[in-house]
């Protein structure tokens, strides 16, 4: 112990700022007097020396009490899009289980498909007529080029394009309602 009693010695000091002995020479306090091979210290040096010490301990700047409240808001809007993301996709699996819609492109086939054998029917007629009926081949020219006109007509169904904006008219006449 020191003779003053204002006065600490190192083990005391380091005490008091909660380091090891080590430590407590590393971090530059300075001694005030000397008292045969002891060092002392000055309690306010230390006060000060340890609010130094906590500065550098301390966590990064405390966020204030908007930008907490902003950061959760825009945490919970997120949050609710993910969750109802998430439902509509298990709802729309759920409605293909159930086969209660189907997805574009297996409509698009479905199209195509039907669309090349209404041609293909469409290019059997006139060679049909002229073989039952004993129409004759220049009298059925005429027809073949009508129902080549309904053919060319009838592949632009196979068009994606032309089935997109067919689409977009039915959800601009009858909203979303249909879905």
């Amino acid at each position: 112990m020191s003779r003053d009693p204002e006065l600490v010695d190192s083990i005391q000091a380091a005490a008091f700022l909660d380091v090891t002995k080590e430590r407590f020479y590393n971090i530059g306090v300075q001694p005030v007097a000397k008292s045969g091979r002891k060092n002392l210290y000055c309690p306010r040096q230390l006060r000060e020396k340890a609010l130094e010490l906590a500065q550098r301990r301390a966590p990064e700047p405390v966020v204030s009490k908007e930008k907490l409240a902003e950061a959760r808001q825009r945490y919970e809007i997120d949050r609710a899009r993910k969750v109802k993301a998430e439902a509509d996709g298990l709802e729309l699996v759920n409605a293909l289980k159930k086969e209660q819609v189907a997805p574009f492109s297996f409509l698009s086939h479905v199209l195509a498909t039907i669309a090349a054998q209404l041609s293909a029917g469409l290019d059997a007629i006139p060679v049909r007529l002229v073989r039952e009926t004993g129409l004759k081949t220049a009298d059925a020219e005429p027809i073949k080029e009508v129902l080549a006109a309904v053919g060319n007509e009838v592949s632009n169904l196979v068009d994606e394009t032309w089935v997109a904006e067919r689409l977009t008219e039915y959800r601009e006449e009858y909203g979303d309602e249909w879905i």
